[in-house]
This record gives C-alpha cells, structure tokens and sequence, in this order.
C-alpha cells in the first residue's frame, strides 16, 4: 500500500467520522425536541386517541352530512324535487373532490 492509497484511506475513514457524528447530533436534537414537546406522560396517548378519532369520524360525518342536508330541506317546506336536485348535486360535487 502506498503512502496516497494511506492518506486517501485516512481522509475517507475522517469523512465518514465526521459524518456520522453530524448525524448522530441532527439525530439527538430532534429526539430531545420531540420529548420536550410532549408536556407529560398523556400526551402520546391523548395525540392517538384523537388520530384514531379523526380518521374514524371522517367517513360517518361525509356520510351523514347529506342527510342532515335532506332533513332541513325537508322541515324548511321544500319540495322534493328541489331536495332531490341539491342532493344530487352534493353527492357529484363529493364524488369530484374525493378523486
């Protein structure tokens, strides 16, 4: 082994080095921002309740959200037709925005 083939070996060996505590401190800053946002022990918990609650409301508010539609025209006096027409045009303009 020459003393270029050492010397290139040395500076990719203090690369690397370098690198991977640059890393590890990138990696230790965000771990302590991320304890430090959670302001006690219930947090995660409450953060995941509130996921699994978000996600499972969505489809059941869409879907009722149409009837509650139908059931104020309906007690406004509004004729069926008119409720069929904006109903339907809901149900389209749902289907567009959910592609």
């Amino acid at each position: 082994m020459s003393v270029c083939d050492l010397e290139t070996s040395l500076k990719s060996l203090l690369f690397y080095a370098v690198l991977c505590y640059r890393v590890q401190l990138v990696v230790e800053n965000s771990i302590r921002v991320v304890k430090q946002s959670f302001d006690n022990d219930v947090t995660p918990y409450y953060a995941l309740v509130i996921a699994i609650w978000g996600s499972s409301f969505s489809p059941i508010h869409g879907s009722s959200s149409l009837s509650g539609v139908r059931l104020f025209l309906q007690f406004t006096g509004s004729d069926c037709d008119s409720v069929t027409r904006l109903t339907d045009r809901l149900d389209t303009a749902r289907t567009l925005v959910s592609c």
